[in-house]
């Protein structure tokens, strides 16, 4: 429902100054560690040594790369409309762990 229904912003909301340089940093921290511990993870390796040629290998690298591309654009955007929503998401915000 949540799709139907775009909440506006409050007149009274205000952004957070973030320093851009921070940011990039750690988005690139994040980037590195993740591809780093995917690296070491069997269940990747175990898929490329049982592909059945390169071309089927890249096409599965890229549709799951897609998709995850997907995935954690609209996972992302439901967490921005509820945070717009005005609903109290806990203190800590924490809306997937019971209170």
């Amino acid at each position: 429902m949540a799709l139907w229904r775009l909440p506006t912003i409050p007149t009274e909301a205000v952004l957070p100054s973030i320093p851009v340089t921070s940011a990039l940093s750690v988005a690139l921290t994040l980037v590195i560690a993740v591809t780093a511990a995917n690296l070491f993870h069997q269940g990747y390796w175990q898929r490329v040594w049982a592909a059945q040629d390169d071309q089927s290998l890249g096409r599965g690298a890229w549709l799951g790369g897609a998709m995850t591309v997907v995935v954690v654009m609209v996972i992302g955007g439901l967490g921005v409309l509820a945070a717009m929503s005005g609903v109290s998401l806990g203190e800590p915000p924490m809306p997937f762990l019971p209170c």
